[in-house]
C-alpha cells in the first residue's frame, strides 16, 4: 500500500511568497512566445493548462537580460510588462505562483552573428562547454563596463517581472552559462577582482543578486539555479564548491530559494535524461546541496509521480519537487492524483522525441504521448466536444495510433469497436519495450489500453480486421491504423537500385526479430542502420544482451544515432557500446552478407572491408500495411488512415496525427 500524499500538498513559504503545494515546473524552453518574444496565446494556453491542473509553481523559461543574449521571453524593454499582465490575468483564477528565470548565456550563445560572445575570460572553446561551442572562437574577456551592463540588465529585468505581476525571479547560475562561467576556474582565469579566488569568482553573482534586491526589495521571491555536480571535470567546480556558493549567498540574505539542477552543456544526456536513466537520476548529487541550505530547495530529474515526489519531500532531500516532462505529458497530473485517479495520469515515457526533439522537427515544444502539449489553443483536451450524432466506428489496429483513435472517438461519444490482430496491444511499441533500457516506452500503450477500456470501447484482441469483417460490421466510419512492417529486401537509401546481396539467408533478421527475441543469434553481428534513429541502437543493445561478442555497425551517416542528437539518446548509447567490441563504420554501405561474413564499403573511398558476421540485422525503414485501406477505397462510409498505415514515421507523429483526424469524425 502506497503512503498517503501529505507533504506534496502542504503550502510552503518562499521568501514573501506562499506556494499552495510543493509541485513545481522548473524553467524549460518552449519556443511558444509570439513573433515579438512576448507571451502570446500559445504560450499562455500551455501554461494555463498546467495551472488548471493544480501545479503550485511554474518558473517561466529563460529571459535574456542583455542584447548580447536575445533568447526566450523578450524582457529587454518595458513592452514585456503588458504581456506579463495579460498572462497573469488569465492565470489569477488558479492557485499558482509564477516566477521568471533570468539569464545570460555568455560564451554559450551562438546567436550574435559575426560578433564574438562575452565571457569572463578569452578561454578557447572546449572542455566544459564543448557541446555548446564546437567550432566557435574564444569569447572576448568582458570589461568592467560590460560586467556593469550585465548587472544592470538583471536588475532592470527583475523590475519588469515585478511590474508584470509575477511572484519571483530565478537567476541562472548553473548549466555553464555566464554567471556559472565566472564561478568556474575552468572558464574564469581573470586576475582582477572578478577572478582568482573563490570570493573573486563569486563577485558577479553577488553583484547581480544585490542589484536585484535593491531594485525589487522583498516584494518578490529571489533565488538561484545551481548545478549540483559543479563542472564534472578535473580542476573545475566541485559539488562541495557549489554547496559553499549556495550557503554563502544564503548567509548574506541574497536568496529565498535554490533550484538544484544537474550538469552543463557536456552532460545534457543526464540533465534531460531519457528512459535509459532511472527515475530521480539526479537525486544522489542534488540531495546534499538541497540539504545544505535552510531556504527551500527544489530538485528535478525524471520525477514521474506524486508518490515519488512525496518520498523525496518526506525524506528531507528537498522541500519542492519539479516535474517538467511528466506535466508536459499530462497537465492534470496533480489534480487527477489528488482526486484518487492516479491510474488515469498519462505517463511520460522519457523518450525526449516530442519535448526536446520537437525543437528539431516542429521548431517548438511538443510531446510524443500528449498531442495537445504546446498546441493547447487547438487541441487541449477540454476542447473535445461530444459529436452531435453518435457514430459506429471501427478501428483497425491496436498500436498507439489505433488506441489513440479509439480513445478520442469514445470521448466524442461514438460507439467504438477496436480490433487488434495480436493478443496484446501496442503494435511496434510492444516489441520496442522488450529492448534493454526501453521498457518505459510501453507505458503509453498500457495507459491507452486502460483508457479505451475505461471509456467503454468494445475491444477485440486476436481479431484480424480485414475488409470483409469491416464491411460486415457496417460502421459509419473506419479508422485504419494497421501499422507497417520492416523491409527485408536489402534496400539502402545511399544505393537504392542495388540491394544487399544475401539478404534472403536465414541468418539475416530485422530489428523486430532481434529485439523480440525470435532470432537465432550467433557471436558476431553486423547491423545496418539506414535511419539514424533508435531502432538500430535497440538492436545492438539486444545483441549484446543476448551474448553477441562483436558488432560492426554500418551507417550512411557520420555518427551513431544522427537523428537522435536533439533527444540526447546518442551519447549514453556510445558509452554503453564502448564497453563492448563495437566498431562503427560511418559513411558506409553494406554490400553483402553471406558465408558468415559481411562486406562493408566506404562511401568516400569505395574500398571494401570484410568482417565476421554470423548474424546480420537490417534497419532500413518500413512499408505501410495498406492492404485494408486499399480494399476499402470504395467504402461508402468515412475511411481515415492514420499513423504508419498512412506513412511509416515515428511514435510522436502517429499519435498526434490520429488524434487530429479522429477529433473531427
Amino acid at each position: 500500500m502506497s503512503s498517503p500524499l501529505v507533504h506534496v500538498f502542504e503550502p510552503i513559504e518562499v521568501g514573501p511568497v506562499t506556494l499552495p503545494n510543493r509541485i513545481a515546473r522548473a524553467p524549460h524552453h518552449t519556443a511558444l512566445t509570439d513573433e515579438h518574444g512576448f507571451l502570446g496565446e500559445d504560450f499562455i494556453a500551455y501554461h494555463e493548462a498546467r495551472a488548471r491542473g493544480g501545479v503550485g509553481l511554474s518558473i517561466l523559461e529563460v529571459s535574456g537580460i542583455h542584447p548580447t543574449y536575445r533568447h526566450g521571453i523578450n524582457i529587454l524593454t518595458d513592452d514585456v510588462i503588458p504581456s506579463y499582465q495579460r498572462f497573469m490575468e488569465r492565470l489569477e483564477r488558479y492557485d499558482i505562483r509564477i516566477f521568471q528565470q533570468l539569464n545570460h548565456a555568455g560564451r554559450c550563445w551562438d546567436g550574435s552573428g559575426d560578433e564574438p560572445t562575452w565571457g569572463p575570460s578569452a578561454v578557447p572553446w572546449g572542455g566544459i562547454h564543448l557541446a555548446a561551442g564546437e567550432g566557435r572562437p574564444a569569447p572576448v574577456a568582458m570589461t568592467r563596463a560590460q560586467i556593469g551592463e550585465i548587472v544592470a540588465g538583471f536588475a532592470i529585468a527583475s523590475r519588469r517581472v515585478a511590474d508584470g505581476g509575477l511572484h519571483g525571479v530565478e537567476v541562472q547560475c548553473g548549466h555553464g552559462y555566464l554567471i556559472n562561467q565566472f564561478l568556474s576556474p575552468l572558464s574564469n582565469v581573470r586576475e582582477d577582482e572578478y577572478g582568482g579566488s573563490f570570493e573573486g569568482r563569486l563577485r558577479l553573482a553577488r553583484e547581480v543578486l544585490t542589484a536585484i534586491r535593491h531594485e525589487v526589495g522583498s516584494s518578490i521571491a529571489v533565488g538561484v539555479r545551481l548545478s549540483c555536480d559543479g563542472d564534472s571535470l578535473p580542476g573545475g567546480l566541485t559539488p562541495g564548491d557549489v554547496i559553499r556558493i549556495a550557503q554563502t549567498l544564503e548567509a548574506e540574505g541574497l536568496i529565498d530559494f535554490v533550484d538544484v539542477s544537474y550538469g552543463g552543456h557536456s552532460q545534457l544526456s543526464q540533465t534531460i535524461a531519457t528512459m535509459a536513466f532511472s527515475p530521480g537520476n539526479q537525486l544522489a548529487l542534488a540531495a546534499p546541496l538541497a540539504r545544505a541550505v535552510a531556504v527551500p530547495a527544489m530538485v528535478t530529474g525524471r520525477i514521474l509521480s506524486l508518490a515519488q515526489a512525496e518520498e523525496i519531500i518526506a525524506s528531507g532531500d528537498a522541500q519542492i519537487v519539479s516535474m517538467v516532462r511528466a506535466l508536459i505529458a499530462d497537465p492534470e497530473l496533480v489534480s487527477k492524483t489528488s482526486a484518487g485517479r492516479a491510474s488515469e495520469v498519462r505517463p511520460c515515457i522519457g523518450c525526449n522525441h516530442g519535448c526536446i526533439g520537437g525543437f528539431a522537427t516542429s521548431k517548438r515544444l511538443g510531446c510524443s504521448v500528449n498531442p495537445a502539449a504546446g498546441r493547447e489553443v487547438a487541441l487541449d483536451e477540454t476542447l473535445i466536444e461530444r459529436a452531435s450524432t453518435s457514430k459506429r466506428i471501427v478501428v483497425v489496429g491496436g498500436g498507439p495510433a489505433g488506441l489513440e483513435a479509439a480513445r478520442v472517438a469514445a470521448l466524442r461519444g461514438h460507439s467504438v469497436i477496436l480490433c487488434e490482430a495480436q493478443k496484446e496491444f501496442g503494435g511496434q511499441v510492444a516489441i520496442a519495450r522488450k529492448a534493454p533500457l526501453r521498457a518505459e516506452i510501453g507505458k503509453i500503450s498500457d495507459w491507452l489500453s486502460s483508457e479505451v477500456a475505461r471509456l467503454g470501447v468494445e475491444i477485440r484482441l486476436g481479431v484480424s480486421a480485414d475488409a470483409q469483417l469491416v464491411r460486415s460490421l457496417a460502421p459509419d466510419a473506419v479508422v485504419i491504423a494497421s501499422g507497417s512492417s520492416p523491409r527485408r529486401d536489402g534496400f539502402q537509401a545511399i544505393s537504392p537500385a542495388v540491394p544487399i546481396a544475401g539478404v534472403d539467408q536465414e541468418h539475416v533478421y530485422t530489428s523486430w526479430e532481434i529485439v523480440g527475441g525470435t532470432a537465432s543469434i550467433g557471436k558476431s553481428a553486423v547491423v545496418l542502420d539506414d535511419l539514424g534513429h533508435y531502432e538500430a541502437i535497440a538492436a545492438v543493445d539486444a545483441l549484446f544482451a543476448s551474448g553477441v561478442t562483436t558488432v560492426h555497425f554500418v551507417t550512411r551517416y557520420s555518427t551513431l544515432g544522427t537523428n537522435l542528437k536533439q533527444t540526447f539518446s546518442d551519447a549514453p548509447a556510445r558509452e554503453r557500446f564502448a564497453k563492448h567490441d563495437f566498431t562503427m563504420h560511418p559513411w558506409s554501405r553494406l554490400v553483402s552478407v553471406a558465408g558468415g561474413a559481411a562486406v562493408i564499403q566506404s562511401i568516400d573511398s569505395g574500398s571494401d572491408v570484410t568482417v565476421a558476421a554470423d548474424t546480420a540485422v537490417l534497419v532500413s525503414g518500413n512499408t505501410a500495411n495498406a492492404a485494408v485501406a486499399d480494399e476499402l477505397s470504395d467504402y461508402t462510409g468515412e475511411v481515415v488512415t492514420v499513423g504508419d498505415a498512412y506513412s511509416p514515421r515515428y511514435l510522436t507523429v502517429a499519435i498526434r496525427e490520429s488524434h487530429r483526424k479522429v477529433r473531427v469524425l
